[in-house]
This record gives C-alpha cells, sequence and structure tokens, in this order.
C-alpha cells in the first residue's frame, strides 16, 4: 500500500503539522510506503518529505505542483489535511488513488480565516466542499466535528469516521521532571504552576484566563500561570493587549510570557505544571489537553466544542460553563489547594488517555478505513 499524506505546512508549533508528522511515522515504522507531500517544513522526520513550491502572496502551497507530485508518485491513498490538499484531493479521487479528507475544522470558524481575509475565507470553503464531497472518506477529529459537518454540508454519517487524535505515550509520560523549566523561569518548588499552549489569538482565549488571574491571585500568592505559544502576523496586536491586561492588573509577577518553545521541550513544560488550563473558545480536538493528561496533569476548560468529549468532570478535571471565568477560577483555586485531587486526577486522565488517545491504537483504526478502500 502506498500512502501520500498532504498538508499545506509542516511547521514546529502548528497542531495540524505535529499530528501529520506522527501518523506519517507511525505507518512509517510499520512498514507502510508513506511519504509527506507539503509547502514547508522544519520538522525533522524520518518520513520522506515532498517540498512542492510555496506561494507567499497566497500563503498557500501550490495547487497545480501538488496535483502533478501526486500523479507522478501514483499512491493508492492520497490523505488530505487542511486546505489546499483538500482540493487538490477532490481533483485527484479516482478508482486508482483513492481521497481521503481528514477534517481538523469547519473552515468558517477556523483562526485562520477571518473578516479581515475574506478571499482566504471564500477559498478554503469552496476547498472544504470539493474535499468533503469528493472523496471517499472523511475522518473526524471529534464527535463535535462530525456533527458540525453534517449540519453545515448535510454529509452522510455513513461517510465520516471519527478518529481522535493520538499521542506518543512514550515522549509524553508520567516519568518526565519539569525542574529545568522551574528553574528557567525562577518558580519555586512550592509554587503552583498553571499551564497554556496554543497560540496567542483571541479564540484561544488568552485574555480570558488572566482576567481570571486577577480573581485567582487574590486567593493564592503562590501561583504562575505560564502562556506557551506562537504569535502569528495577524495576532501581533492581541499579544500587545494581552501584556498590556497584565500591567494593568499587576500580574507581572504572576503571568509569564514562554513564546515558541520547541516541541521537543514540551514535555517537561508539561511536568512543570500542576495544573493544565485553558479558556478556549473553540476547539476542533485540543491536542495540548490530552498531551498534559499524558503527563499526569489534571485539566480545566469550557464545556463547549471538542474540549467536552476530552473532560470527565470530576474524574480528570473540570469543565467550566462558557464564559464563566468566576466559576473558571473557582475551580483553579479548588486544584490548587488540593494536591490530592490533582494526583488522582492526574493519575485519571493517563488512563483515560492510554484508552482513548493512544497513537498506535488509533493509527490502526486508519489502516482498516485505507484497507476497506482498496
Amino acid at each position: 500500500m502506498k500512502i501520500l499524506i498532504g498538508t499545506d505546512r509542516v511547521l514546529y508549533g502548528s497542531g495540524i503539522g505535529r499530528v501529520v508528522e506522527e501518523m506519517a511515522r507511525c505507518l512509517y515504522e510499520k512498514g507502510y510506503d508513506v511519504k509527506i507531500v507539503c509547502g514547508k517544513c522544519n520538522i525533522k522526520s524520518k518520513v520522506p518529505v515532498i517540498l512542492c513550491k510555496y506561494n507567499e502572496t497566497l500563503y498557500q502551497t501550490n495547487i497545480l505542483d501538488i496535483i502533478k507530485t501526486i500523479k507522478r508518485e501514483e499512491p493508492d491513498i492520497f490523505h488530505s489535511h487542511y486546505y489546499p490538499m483538500d482540493v487538490c484531493g477532490a481533483f485527484i479521487n479516482s478508482s486508482k488513488t483513492k481521497h481521503i479528507m481528514h477534517s481538523h475544522g469547519v473552515n468558517h470558524q477556523s483562526w485562520r480565516l477571518s473578516w479581515k481575509n475574506p478571499l482566504s475565507l471564500v477559498r478554503a470553503d469552496i476547498g472544504e466542499f470539493l474535499g468533503l464531497h469528493f472523496s471517499e472518506k472523511i475522518i473526524c477529529v471529534s464527535n463535535y466535528m462530525k456533527n458540525a459537518l453534517i449540519r453545515k454540508h448535510r454529509i452522510e454519517k455513513s461517510k465520516i469516521e471519527v478518529v481522535y487524535n493520538g499521542v506518543n505515550l512514550q515522549k509524553f509520560n508520567l516519568s518526565i521532571k519539569g525542574d529545568e523549566i522551574r528553574e528557567r523561569y525562577g518558580i519555586n518548588h512550592d509554587d503552583i504552576v498553571l499551564l497554556c499552549v496554543s497560540a496567542l489569538t483571541p479564540r484561544k482565549g488568552q485574555d480570558l484566563l488572566i482576567d481570571c488571574m486577577r480573581i485567582v491571585t487574590k486567593k493564592i500568592q503562590n501561583i504562575k500561570l505560564l502562556l506557551v505559544g506562537s504569535v502569528g502576523k495577524t495576532t501581533i496586536q492581541y499579544k500587545q493587549i494581552l501584556r498590556y491586561m497584565v500591567r494593568n492588573a499587576g500580574l507581572e509577577k504572576y503571568v509569564i510570557f514562554c513564546g515558541h518553545i520547541p516541541d521537543e521541550e514540551l514535555p517537561k513544560y508539561y511536568a512543570a505544571s500542576d495544573i493544565y488550563v485553558s479558556a478556549s473558545t473553540w476547539e476542533s480536538f485540543g491536542l495540548p489537553f490530552v498531551e498534559a493528561m499524558a503527563c499526569g496533569r489534571p485539566a480545566i476548560g469550557f464545556d463547549k466544542t471538542a474540549i467536552s468529549e476530552l473532560i470527565i468532570d470530576g474524574y480528570n478535571g473540570y469543565k467550566v460553563k462558557y464564559p464563566d471565568i468566576n466559576e473558571l477560577a473557582i475551580k483553579i483555586i479548588h486544584l490548587a489547594n488540593d494536591v490530592e485531587k490533582r494526583k488522582i486526577f492526574g493519575l485519571n486522565g493517563r488512563k483515560f488517555v492510554e484508552k482513548n488517545f493512544d497513537v498506535r491504537r488509533n493509527i490502526k483504526k486508519i489502516i482498516r478505513i485505507y484497507s476497506q478502500l482498496l
């Protein structure tokens, strides 16, 4: 079986890029003939990567070059991840090459698209439509995503399979130490560390977390919030707003902006934390929640979108009604003051991840889907 996996970019800090590389690596290690095709790549991978022309003006990989590459490679399976790969899959789907579309998000809700760039919104919406209707199978990363696509595009339920994003349980585990990270930021051993990992963008709700910290720090003084995440060209102003909020609230000693960090250091950041917390308002999956649980950390987030599928309230963390930051603060304070509950939730989270999000188990589901089409 020859497999070609396509995504626009495979970059450090990109959730989709990390998922694609992990998926391709697992298939490669199982002996499959697999390659990645993309426009940009800065992640070191043992899987062969084919680079196509990248248009910096349109901010996307060249569609014609992708199609030429697919035809030249002649794969049995072309597995597309997001625009423009979904469009290319629609054009090459045939009895010879089967197109599988992997849906990571409904385009009109994606953080990459906004009213400021209507061309991107229109072309990605068209791409999503073509990919969905001209593919043999659709893989969704959550039940939330599956239901959203059915509502928006009237897709037959039988055409969609839900396969959660998987995590490498050897990379993210309970034995990792976070002392190095605490020392790096001058965090004391007895300080409570809250961690949020995501790009700095309004949809991820870092402003809500900062508002929440106003409440939390009135009750707990030995607490820190680490904000890990990069800033895009369109979100520089948002980071400036966040920094202003921190200064205005006098939270400089409580909130730490860590910026972009290498993927290989992520496990240490989870290990350095006591609680994973996010005020994200929309997630098609929520990979950092699962990575944190794999490292034995309880999670707190809003009870909406796919986050609701990741947190079992009172088992591996707490779900909070959106957008109640007062309740969010109460849950943080409660866990911060209860070390035993943090341990119990953390161990429960690890069990939950082992059962539902082990990348090795989830890759077997994808192989089964491939085999059914050939």
